[in-house]
């Protein structure tokens, strides 16, 4: 049988923990993470930041439910139908 004294025990047992928790937090962190996609808004009436992935020229802001109308979208992507009458 092999004798081991209770402190080396004790430190082979806590330096295996130690390395398993290193080797986890190594692979949780340095692995590609799947973010959602978007731009990140904030609400100017509650101050709520939040991710945008649509492309429309005004959202709703998840927490507060008031549109949200975001500069620098260009035109719009609903345009005024073209009544066909010539001026």
């Amino acid at each position: 049988m092999i004798r081991i004294d209770l402190i080396w025990a004790m430190a082979g047992f806590l330096g295996i923990g130690m390395v398993l928790v290193f080797a986890f937090w190594m692979f949780y962190n340095f692995t590609e993470e799947k973010t959602p996609g978007g731009i990140v808004e904030q609400c100017p009436y509650c101050t709520y930041i939040f991710l945008n992935d649509r492309l429309d020229n005004a959202v709703q802001c998840p927490r507060c439910r008031s549109l949200v109308t975001l500069p620098g979208r260009g035109q719009g992507i609903l345009k005024p139908k073209d009544s066909g009458e010539a001026a």
